[in-house]
């Protein structure tokens, strides 16, 4: 599996995790007087226009940290990453080989400013490593 499916596959395993939880934007109970604060809350799937528990970390180590780190990156927030993070992928794939060995990365030929990165440029090796992907040199 080359560098770039990788990561698309990284991304992808991701966004269905996300799009498979309960619905955000996801809110911690300190938002309304009436919540449990170290609760965290998303929209209903099965009461339109209500909010459900998502989670309960009251009673957790940490808790209303937690609940804030947990809504703060509830499923809303995860697809958008996502769906941008496939965008930066899709704009910098790996777009030809100079002289057999090297590949350059797809944004040079779009930004046509005569200089040109090898790929993996800069941009996704960072992508790669907040995936948890190393890439290793030369890796198409």
């Amino acid at each position: 599996m080359t560098l770039h499916e990788q990561i698309e596959a990284a991304i992808k395993d991701r966004l269905a995790v996300a799009q498979a939880a309960q619905p955000g934007p996801w809110m911690t109970g300190e938002t309304a007087p009436h919540l449990v604060d170290a609760v965290v809350y998303g929209q209903s799937t099965s009461w339109p226009g209500h909010i459900t528990q998502a989670c309960n970390v009251e009673y957790a180590d940490g808790g209303m940290a937690n609940a804030r780190a947990i809504a703060a990156n509830g499923p809303d927030r995860i697809i958008r990453d996502c769906q941008r993070d496939l965008k930066v992928l899709a704009r910098h794939g790996p777009a030809r080989r100079l002289g057999g060995v090297h590949e350059i990365c797809a944004h040079d030929w779009a930004d046509s400013d005569g200089w040109l990165s090898m790929w993996p440029c800069a941009e996704i090796a960072d992508l790669a490593e907040s995936y948890g992907i190393t890439p290793t040199e030369g890796t198409p």
